[in-house]
């Protein structure tokens, strides 16, 4: 069992102590790569164990997350992380059976205290169900996905991995069972209407008999639909388009239901603040909706393009009348508008990270302002007994807007030592890229920076990348 996840195992060890039911209730054949983070773990709980079955989940550091326009009742998706292997494993939580096409789940199946009942064997340390149990739940789920014709073409392009599942459950099954638990079976289900599904199934793919018998067994299991016809055809075209235009532009994901985070990398030149924002973003956007920003330098504002410009067109003209221009300096009026126009744009920033860190992203921001006036991406503007009133109103404006920024969620500070910095600097490819004297003269001006953040962390990367990054995404996973 290579790069199981212990922290799952773990997990299934808590459920059973606490005297928890549950079960892994489909694709079993999967639960393995579930483990590795490879794939989802379709957990089915009971609805009297659910309170101590989500209080465990949260003890283990797991976080729900939802996509709002493909939500289904009594379905919920919880995520949490393995620190050893760095891998986040999802859990597909199920407190009723809510099955059928693969966009609607338009069908519930009352059989939770069945499956439950029958899981005593084990894949992986999980609780799966009996054999015979899983065949029929396999035979139910294929013919309604295939009675329609998107559940038909999705199901043509998984066919290795229904095959697989058919296959490891004809290898284990019991027919004795099998016939005990079809001879049992209550309306709208009968012996013939079972044996016939099974009769009719074709490993090679679904064909016209097939489609038939899962039409006829949609219309067999009316009372069993959470939507009438016309609204579970109005629900599957509508998701069909949703998913389509997502996929294309939108590009949305889960967001965290409890609310996002702000998470901010900051660090002298060389200790790879940039990598690892990438890495972050990376990493959570496989799962979540996340938002990558370089707080040090924003993009402009409507409001601030034009000074950009015009102080870009005066810094020109300086340069070519051969002027030693005063926008290089801090004690000019000209830089005091710069250095305002940059601390609203990076006040935008925060205050829109802070917007979507509420509706449910990880937000990544590449570097964070300190409280020391000249520091590294901090306030600038310190005024003297000669400065102007002007140059002072600029001053105290620059200060209020650092002041109002709201903080971050988690500050991770990166440390490497000053020799592996520059190492690392002479190693970058960067365009315009700092000499090792301008290296060292900022190490120098920017030592002993004071910030203000929910949680500060410091963090040493003087380790390998993978080692560096296990230690960054547990940090961040906590301030989640």
């Amino acid at each position: 069992m290579s790069g199981i996840s212990e922290h799952g195992l773990h997990l299934f060890k808590e459920l059973d102590r606490n005297n928890i039911r549950y079960c892994h209730w489909k694709n079993n054949q999967t639960v393995e790569e579930g483990l590795r983070g490879e794939d989802d773990l379709d957990i089915l709980v009971a609805r009297d164990d659910a309170q101590s079955f989500f209080q465990v989940l949260l003890a283990f550091g797991f976080h729900e997350a939802e996509n709002r326009y493909m939500k289904v009742p009594f379905v919920y998706h919880y995520y949490g992380l393995d620190e050893h292997t760095g891998v986040i494993l999802h859990i597909h939580v199920y407190l009723k059976l809510y099955t059928g096409e693969s966009h609607t789940k338009n069908f519930h199946f009352p059989f939770e205290k069945q499956l439950l009942e029958s899981s005593n064997q084990r894949i992986s340390g999980c609780p799966v169900p009996s054999w015979e149990w899983q065949l029929f739940i396999y035979l139910v789920r294929y013919y309604l996905k295939i009675s329609c014709v998107i559940g038909f073409i999705l199901l043509y392009s998984r066919q290795s991995e229904f095959k697989r599942e058919y296959k490891r459950i004809i290898d284990e099954l019991d027919e004795v069972a099998w016939d005990a638990l079809v001879s049992n079976m209550r309306a709208p289900f009968s012996v013939q209407t079972i044996e016939s599904l099974r009769m009719a199934f074709n490993e090679k793919g679904p064909n016209i008999r097939s489609v038939l018998l899962g039409i006829s067994l949609r219309w067999r299991l009316f009372a069993w639909r959470r939507r009438g016809v016309f609204r579970d055809m109005s629900s599957r075209y509508s998701q069909i388009l949703y998913r389509v235009i997502n996929k294309y532009l939108l590009h949305q994901k889960k967001r965290l239901v409890r609310g996002g985070a702000v998470i901010a990398i900051t660090g002298f030149d060389g200790t790879g603040k940039t990598t690892t924002c990438s890495e972050l973003e990376h990493w959570f956007g496989k799962q979540f909706d996340v938002r990558l920003d370089h707080f040090g330098r924003p993009k402009a504002k409507l409001i601030t393009l034009p000074l950009r410009i015009m102080i870009g067109m005066y810094r020109s003209w300086k340069r070519k009348k051969h002027f030693t221009s005063p926008v290089s300096k801090k004690d000019g009026v000209i830089a005091a508008i710069r250095y305002c126009s940059l601390a609203f744009e990076r006040y935008s920033v925060l205050r829109r990270s802070a917007m979507l860190r509420d509706k449910g992203y990880v937000v990544i921001l590449d570097r964070y302002p300190s409280l020391t006036t000249g520091g590294m991406d901090s306030p600038q503007l310190k005024s003297t007994v000669e400065t102007g009133y002007i140059y002072r109103f600029f001053e105290r404006l620059e200060g209020w807007l650092y002041s109002s920024m709201p903080q971050a969620d988690l500050l991770l500070v990166l440390e490497v030592p000053v020799e592996t910095a520059l190492l690392r600097n002479q190693k970058r490819i960067k365009k315009f890229k700092e000499s090792d004297d301008e290296l060292l003269a900022r190490h120098v001006d920017n030592q002993g920076l004071e910030y203000e953040a929910n949680v500060i962390k410091t963090i040493d990367v003087t380790s390998s990348l993978d080692e560096t990054m296990k230690v960054i995404k547990s940090s961040v996973w906590s301030a989640l």
